[in-house]
């Protein structure tokens, strides 16, 4: 006779449920959006779809079942109809918003797309901007994806393109950080059917033709806006980013880092989607925008050299203001000598002269002479203004 197996303790099942709760992720009544009756489970228990409009998920409980099930299969329940999945409401996000979401989805694959959806869909409960540890060959094989190409291109291109952040790694797996909201990732990873109805705004409300589009707003955009690259814009990304920086002379300068970034600096650090940028830059608070090298002159650097300039400018004219007035003043000086006073500045610039050794050597010392007579005039111009008087010189010193 086959023995039969010991029903297990109260406490035992205690512990098992406590596992069960810190190891697993969703419970199965959580991921088909059913919950289990709290009389216990009979043998024709209710069914009940939780459908949470105001979010971007279906509805699941975040409470797991105080006690798993011993067997797997013991109160299971045989759906006659699969729940309805809503698509995501992307109505209440903000319309350059869902540009840079469907901007940032041109650049990705199938593939990547896949392996993000998946992330997207494992968020911790606890902390939702990031995942739950996963390794590579759960990735691969839920996301279809080869362990090689996901390892070598789609994580490092999800990372690359600021998806994406790496933030632990262990025995356990690598815990991945979402740098947006789940909303805009839904839309990052769509399908393009299932994108189109979801962005669409509703027929009954009242529209209008977006800004971007229409003749008026294109006429209303500022004249320092480069239309070229940035004619896509509209009104009211325009006013955050004339908000966020400062001046409308600061936002069309991140706009133009933005497209220096596209080719200066290092490979690595190109921009490779200007409209991802930029959305980024305005959706997060502490974001900015900097050149990827000197190369680039930016509004304070500009001021610093015309203020730079502007003193150099007014040194040189303020020296040569203070140059015609001494060569004014000097002449004025020449002017109220005597001859005698004149022949004297003369006759002691040429016994200064001749008294130095190095002059014997030189074949005309007219140089040094006219150089220590303009010296003198100099010098006794200061001296008068103490009350000194120039000499003369006597006829009888002459010669």
């Amino acid at each position: 006779m086959p023995k039969q197996p010991k029903e297990k303790s109260v406490h035992l099942q205690e512990l098992e449920a406590v596992f069960d709760r810190h190891t697993r992720r969703f419970s199965p009544f959580d991921v088909l959006g059913l919950r289990p009756s709290e009389q216990g489970i009979s043998d024709s228990p209710s069914i009940e779809i939780n459908i949470d409009e105001e979010s971007t998920h279906i509805g699941v409980d975040a409470t797991h079942p105080s006690v798993a099930p011993t067997n797997p299969h013991e109160g299971a329940t045989p759906l006659s109809a699969k729940p309805r999945i809503l698509q995501p409401l992307y109505t209440d996000m903000r319309i350059h918003d869902v540009l840079a979401a469907t901007q940032l989805r041109a650049q990705l694959g199938k593939k990547a797309r896949q392996v993000l959806g998946y992330l997207n869909g494992i968020r911790s409960l606890e902390r939702p901007a990031y995942t739950v540890p996963v390794g590579y060959a759960q990735i691969s094989a839920t996301a279809d994806v080869h362990p090689h190409y996901l390892r070598r291109n789609v994580l490092p291109k999800l990372t690359m393109i600021g998806l994406i952040g790496i933030v632990h790694k262990s025995f356990q797996g690598t815990i991945y950080h979402l740098h947006y909201e789940a909303a805009f990732l839904e839309i990052v990873t769509s399908e393009e059917e299932e994108l189109l109805p979801c962005t669409l705004p509703d027929a009954s409300l009242p529209t209008s033709p977006l800004p971007s589009l229409s003749p008026q707003s294109a006429s209303s955009l500022p004249s320092w806006l480069d239309r070229e690259h940035w004619g896509w814009l509209t009104p009211e990304m325009l006013h955050q980013l004339v908000m966020k920086a400062g001046s409308e002379a600061q936002a069309q300068e991140k706009l133009a880092m933005i497209l220096y970034n596209e080719t200066h600096g290092p490979s690595e650090r190109h921009v490779r989607d200007r409209r991802a940028v930029l959305a980024y830059y305005l959706r997060t608070p502490h974001a900015d925008i900097w050149p990827n090298d000197d190369g680039f002159e930016t509004l304070a650097l500009r001021h610093a050299r015309r203020e730079r300039d502007r003193a150099l400018q007014e040194k040189a004219l303020a020296e040569e203001t203070l140059r015609v007035r001494q060569e004014a003043a000097k002449t004025r000086f020449l002017a109220s000598l005597a001859d005698s006073q004149i022949h004297w500045f003369k006759q002691q610039a040429k016994q200064r002269v001749d008294a130095q050794p190095s002059a014997r050597f030189l074949t005309s010392r007219y140089p040094l002479y006219k150089a220590e007579e303009d010296q003198l005039v100099e010098e006794w111009m200061d001296r008068m203004q103490y009350g000194e008087s120039v000499p003369h010189i006597l006829p009888e010193q002459e010669g």
